[in-house]
């Protein structure tokens, strides 16, 4: 099990190795309740409880092995917390691949409840939700497979004019159409005090917020914003050398 193994509290993947062809970071034989800490990149937060099988699995030295004392499913939520992973992330050394030293690991501080049994129940309720958690992703990455899937059989393809699929009822060709023919561009300044939206990769028209950086704005330039109304359509085109690059619409 490598760094990019592991994605938040998850295993994503392994690999089969054998120990003449193993390289020499693989030296930590997992045991059921064996947390994997990511001592390179600490900031990721890609760390693991390791729940055990019947077969063995070996982790790289780029994770610290933690066989605690406490309860393992909470303490792996400790370390999985934002304000333990600051105080990781001031005691990694490098630039490139910052990491922290296990010995230095080891004295950071925390706080636990003395009642093991309060500590199971946070343990066990922070598991379920990190369960229902990886389960959406995984219905999200299989529904956008299905979209991608659908798109090239529900619409024509190059060199088509009647799609793959349909629904039950209809036949006969599509119409082709040319955009100008089905819409008009017009322009309407923002006269009023609106919020800004912008077009984001793979979200769409969001708000614009001050308080992030990445989607600053200055609210004395909001007179040149168009005014977007219910139901328009906004496609945003961005130049670039070779022509122009469809970015987003929605």
């Amino acid at each position: 099990v490598d760094l990019e193994s592991v994605v938040g509290t998850q295993m994503i993947s392994h690999r089969t190795e054998y120990k003449k062809s193993a390289p020499s970071r693989a030296q930590r034989l997992a045991k059921k309740g064996d947390i994997f800490f990511q001592t390179v990149r600490p900031y990721q937060k890609n760390n693991i409880f390791f729940e055990g099988t019947d077969k063995p699995y070996v982790f790289s030295t780029g994770y610290a092995q933690i066989r605690s004392e406490v309860n393992g499913k909470f303490l792996l939520n400790v370390l999985q917390s934002a304000s333990f992973v600051n105080d990781v992330v001031v005691n990694c050394k490098g630039t490139g691949y910052p990491a922290i030293n296990p010995n230095d690991l080891a004295v950071l501080p925390f706080l636990i409840p003395a009642d093991s049994n309060e500590q199971k129940a946070i343990g066990e309720y922070f598991a379920n939700l990190d369960s229902l958690i990886t389960n959406a992703e995984e219905r999200h990455t299989k529904l956008l497979a299905l979209k991608k899937s659908l798109l090239q059989k529900m619409f024509p393809q190059e060199g088509e004019n009647v799609p793959r699929i349909r629904f039950e009822g209809f036949e006969g060709e599509w119409e082709k159409k040319k955009l100008g023919g089905v819409f008009e561009e017009y322009i309407d300044k923002n006269h009023a005090d609106l919020s800004p939206l912008t077009i984001i990769q793979g979200k769409g028209t969001i708000l614009r917020d001050r308080s992030d950086r990445n989607l600053q704005y200055d609210k004395s330039n909001l007179t040149n914003y168009n005014l977007a109304r219910k139901d328009d359509f906004i496609l945003h085109l961005r130049s670039f050398e070779g022509g122009l690059e469809k970015a987003n619409s929605d």
